[in-house]
């Protein structure tokens, strides 16, 4: 699918400061390694500029109001994907959310709301957070292969989508940021970009050779590659339910199936609506990707995405002492224990080898 209008370029101002170290050359070669993962330029879906620059200072002045000519679009961006309405995906998130906000105070309970909260970290910050996000998508940090299907499990329970389109979409997200490119682009308002786009089918996006391309490596390893089929998918809800309902009755199945996900989606969708509109910028990017506290708390450090946007290979995401990012420490905690290594903090330079003197 081709395109009459293509994205107009945009200068990037220089800034200078001295609050975070710019990128650097062991941060370079993990961009890089991300990159690889992303189709080559000779096909029709090029990587944005925006993310081969990975040599980005603070910018000394924060940007702190959003851009006002975000709220509106031209006529071209908004009609130049077309898209049909999405019934089932519509339909069952129609279910979702009438079942928790009709039955959440008639089921409520002490355990109840205790179950949907460890099931929101598990399947929230653990799941998406943690596993689709820094993980799979980003290759932020390492873990072993058994890890990494335990976290995968906590991402399909999110469900959110199967791991390889998530990861493919997020992937395409960043490959064209606020363009006609991105899967959820804020510049055809916010509605759509924090949970519209979800209910209309896109041929562009949801093409199957084109979520192959960018989820190759998930595709790749056979068990991710079954993690990531409906069919596992919604059996792995579907026993979770039924265990819920078969300890705890209808509160835990209300309370730790329906409110768990509908809270979830609309935080997880704030990162894509609302830290493309209000927040501030430390970083010069070509998009309008803002830090925003507020998101931040409600997704486990997510809302620091201009941060993120500027430093898509950092699994710390946080990069002032204030911006709380608990996915980052549940990491660092994985790496106490031995289960996680080579995490990339774009805030701290390498160490530097020193040679041995015999």
């Amino acid at each position: 699918m081709s395109f009459s209008h293509p994205q107009a370029s945009r200068k990037q101002p220089t800034h200078n400061s001295k609050t975070l170290p710019e990128i650097d050359n062991h941060t370079k070669h993990s961009q890089a390694g991300l990159l690889s993962l992303i189709p080559p330029h000779s096909e029709p879906y090029k990587h944005s500029d925006t993310h081969q620059n990975i040599h980005l200072k603070p910018l000394s002045t924060p940007i702190t109001s959003p851009n006002t000519s975000i709220h509106t679009h031209p006529p071209h961006l908004a009609h130049s994907i077309p898209c049909k309405l999405n019934w089932g995906v519509t339909l069952m998130m129609t279910a979702i959310h009438l079942i928790a906000f009709l039955f959440a105070y008639t089921y409520w309970s002490w355990s109840a709301v205790g179950v949907c909260m460890v099931l929101s970290f598990l399947t929230g910050c653990i799941g998406v957070s943690m596993g689709m996000h820094r993980l799979f998508s980003h290759r932020t940090f390492k873990v072993s292969k058994q890890i990494s299907y335990i976290i995968g499990l906590f991402s399909t329970l999110a469900f959110q989508g199967p791991i390889a389109e998530w990861v493919a979409r997020h992937r395409m997200h960043h490959a064209g940021s606020d363009t006609h490119e991105d899967p959820h682009n804020v510049k055809r308002g916010f509605f759509y970009a924090h949970m519209g786009w979800l209910l209309y089918h896109n041929d562009h996006f949801n093409h199957p050779n084109k979520i192959k391309a960018y989820s190759r490596d998930i595709l790749q390893d056979p068990v991710l590659k079954f993690m990531s089929t409906r069919i596992f998918m919604i059996t792995a809800q579907c026993v979770l339910a039924l265990l819920l309902w078969l300890i705890g009755g209808m509160p835990w199945l209300v309370w730790g199936t329906f409110v768990r996900l509908a809270i979830n989606y609309h935080s997880t969708w704030l990162v894509n609506s609302a830290a493309h509109l209000w927040g501030y910028k430390t970083y010069p990017t070509n998009d309008e990707a803002r830090n925003n506290w507020w998101v931040a708390l409600l997704t486990w450090g997510e809302g620091w995405h201009n941060n993120h946007h500027a430093h898509a290979s950092s699994a710390r995401i946080g990069h002032k002492r204030w911006e709380i990012d608990i996915t980052h420490w549940m990491i660092l905690l994985l790496a106490k224990l031995g289960l996680a290594s080579d995490i990339k903090d774009a805030t701290q330079k390498p160490k530097k080898k020193t040679a041995k003197i015999n």
